[in-house]
């Protein structure tokens, strides 16, 4: 039969033979794709730590070279720290000035009360003075003009009492003032300190120090990137997947990983998590929906980052951030969704929840 066929039918219709061949062939292409998915748009990914300085001045030492491993706390390089030592001196010298004159605040109250305590003694003898000539100005001993001054007398001793007691009081309000200024100086010397200290960079994590290009004798400021650091956590591999993948791959799901770095070698690997969204284009924050129209003939799948985890992998090979990888796994038709997926909370849409939209805030 199939030989017929072929001799009367294929044999008189070259044509038609390639149709079917090609159709053949898509037809394996479409089953294959259904129950397998491969994508080389893959890619190794670690942690990366960049380092910026947290104080400006000139770089006095580079302490490492270009991929270098470290440890956390190890020296990577150091600003002058000469202004900053400069620095510490002058805040530490303002926290003496700044005590010291606390201290003369607190002998000026002392000296104050003790004015204070005096006044008031005068005060006390004036007013028994004037209450004995008042009681005596009648029986002629003494003259109206004697209890005129004793009644002057007593009034300039009230003033001295009441200004005593003003100078009590504003002599206490200058030690609040002085000690005031002590925090305020000490705080600088505190913050001088920890410039100083941040003169000398350390690595932050375990990793390998990446090429950089700053130099002894650089400049740098605040925030500058001096160089960054490859980590030994966070390794995996992200896998840019089409979209007809996605919705059917689970995490927990085994995968097969091919690296560019150990090309011989397939190494497994899981699912960690499946992007819910990519970002297009025409994307904009509005609040209708935004359909442009596209004039290609040829539209391309759309691609949702896929991380994978590399278990025990990045213990046992070197791997490299950035390194080209490929992928492949299994695909389970019957799966609809990527894991489960709880629905959202009306506080987590941005909702108000339904205690607060009911009156009187009770559902």
């Amino acid at each position: 039969m199939l030989a017929f066929l072929r001799d009367r039918l294929f044999g008189r219709h070259p044509g038609l033979t390639v149709i079917a061949a090609v159709a053949l062939l898509f037809l394996l292409y479409q089953a294959v794709t259904a129950f397998v998915a491969y994508t080389w748009d893959a890619f190794v990914l670690s942690n990366v730590v960049a380092v910026s300085p947290e104080v400006e001045g000139r770089i006095a030492t580079i302490a490492v070279n270009r991929n270098q491993t470290v440890r956390a706390g190890d020296l990577l390089a150091e600003i002058d720290p000469r202004p900053f030592r400069i620095a510490v001196e002058k805040a530490t010298a303002a926290v003496e000035l700044a005590q010291a004159n606390a201290l003369d605040a607190d002998d000026e109250v002392q000296v104050a009360r003790d004015r204070l305590q005096g006044a008031s003694a005068r005060q006390a003898d004036t007013r028994l003075q004037q209450q004995r000539i008042a009681a005596i100005v009648g029986s002629g001993s003494v003259s109206q003009q004697d209890l005129d001054n004793a009644d002057r007398n007593l009034d300039v001793a009230n003033a001295a009492v009441a200004s005593a007691g003003a100078a009590v009081a504003a002599a206490v309000r200058t030690v609040s003032v002085r000690q005031a200024a002590v925090k305020v100086a000490q705080a600088e010397l505190a913050l001088a300190q920890w410039n100083l200290s941040r003169t000398r960079l350390v690595a932050p994590v375990d990793g390998a120090v990446s090429p950089f290009l700053i130099r002894a004798g650089d400049y740098i400021k605040v925030g500058d990137p001096l160089l960054a650091i490859v980590t030994n956590t966070g390794w995996r591999v992200v896998a840019n997947m089409k979209e007809q993948y996605v919705a059917t791959i689970r995490p927990g799901q085994t995968v097969y990983v091919r690296l560019a770095s150990d090309p011989w070698t397939i190494h497994t690997g899981t699912v960690r998590s499946v992007a819910r969204g990519v970002e297009r284009p025409e994307t904009q924050f509005g609040v209708l929906p935004s359909v442009s129209v596209d004039p290609d003939w040829v539209r391309l799948q759309r691609r949702f980052p896929v991380e994978i985890s590399l278990g025990d992998l990045p213990q046992r090979r070197r791997l490299f951030d950035g390194a080209d990888a490929s992928v492949l796994m299994f695909i389970d038709p019957t799966q609809s969704a990527a894991g489960e997926i709880r629905p959202q909370t009306r506080e987590e849409a941005g909702g108000p929840s339904p205690a607060s939209a009911a009156p009187g805030g009770t559902p």
